[in-house]
């Protein structure tokens, strides 16, 4: 089961993939914007985009969510960022939603305490910095928002 990494933060990389390794998933990188549409099918899970203001990969935030509503608009996202869920949510919500269009933005704590309910399109999971120290919670969390 893969995950694709698009625009991968530098300081939160290797925790995301650590992560999704010990959750069975291999992580998938994508390169550039144009990467999205060579990785879809039927092993890609979801993907992980960073919310970082620049990146290596030289898409931006926007550019991303852009090409996953045009290439796998059904695919669940994780969003990863530096910021603190309640300041993630409410600066990039806008973001969001004029590049990927209408989504519900949901932190890790609300997603844990969320019945379990399959697969939700439009659905986007915010994961902190600090949201990544709690091991359990984030395995709990990536399990349950990809595997449905």
């Amino acid at each position: 089961m893969e995950i694709v990494l698009a625009r991968p933060h530098a300081l939160l990389r290797d925790d995301v993939t650590a992560a999704l390794e010990r959750n069975g998933f291999t992580a998938r990188l994508a390169q550039s914007a144009a990467d999205i549409s060579h990785l879809q099918g039927p092993d890609v899970h979801g993907a992980i985009v960073s919310a970082a203001a620049s990146s290596a990969v030289g898409a931006s935030l926007p550019e991303m969510l852009e090409r996953f509503r045009q290439v796998q608009p059904d695919v669940p996202l994780v969003m990863t960022t530096l910021m603190d869920a309640k300041q993630a949510m409410s600066s990039l919500d806008r973001v969001i939603e004029v590049a990927y269009g209408e989504c519900e933005l949901v932190s890790m704590e609300a997603e844990l305490r969320a019945a379990p309910c399959g697969r939700r399109p439009r659905h986007i999971l915010i994961l902190t910095r600090d949201d990544l120290k709690d091991l359990r919670a984030v395995d709990a969390v990536l399990q349950k928002h990809f595997s449905g």
